[in-house]
């Protein structure tokens, strides 16, 4: 539920995949004195339709400055903008027809953690290079006997499963013509 969500602790570590340079830069600001060297105040900017605007991460952010005293809130604030508050209305979308066909009550029966839920969502992340291998399709002279086809799948069978989803992730649009 929303209130569930609002009550999550974040880590710097979840923004990792969202804006890893955000990430960096939340970190610097952890681990270094900011006073009279930072001059941000509780605000992010975000792009809306090709605009970009300034969104107070809390209410009145604009006119707050981040300073050493605050600087720790300022980081609970700015994830919890970027890994929730942000995309809110898609979640809260995608919460109501999860929960359309998943009765809501089994999660407390469940003591589920947010690994295995993430398994239930979106399933099992390995990766079957041979399976992916044997059922690709190709166009423009390649087989799957071209010496670069070959080098692509012997290079990507020895990569993390990291690097291979983000490869993978943009297989769509990357076309052998």
């Amino acid at each position: 539920t929303e209130e569930s969500l609002l009550a999550q602790t974040f880590a710097l570590d979840d923004l990792a995949d969202v804006d890893s340079d955000l990430k960096a830069s939340l970190e610097w600001i952890r681990d270094n004195d900011i006073d009279g060297v930072i001059f941000n105040t509780f605000t992010t900017a975000e792009c809306e339709f090709g605009v970009q605007k300034e969104v107070d991460i809390i209410p009145g952010g604009k006119l707050i400055d981040v300073t050493n005293d605050n600087k720790e809130i300022y980081i609970i604030e700015m994830l919890r903008y970027k890994l929730y508050k942000r995309c809110a209305k898609q979640l809260q979308s995608f919460l109501e027809g999860f929960f359309s066909i998943i009765d809501p009550g089994i999660f407390s029966k469940l003591d589920i953690t947010a690994e295995e839920l993430d398994k239930i969502i979106n399933g099992n992340r390995k990766i079957s290079i041979e399976q992916l291998y044997s059922s690709t399709m190709y166009k423009g002279g390649f087989t799957s006997q071209s010496e670069t086809v070959l080098i692509f799948w012997d290079w990507l069978g020895v990569q993390t499963a990291d690097t291979q989803q983000r490869v993978l992730a943009d297989r769509k649009s990357t076309r052998l013509n």
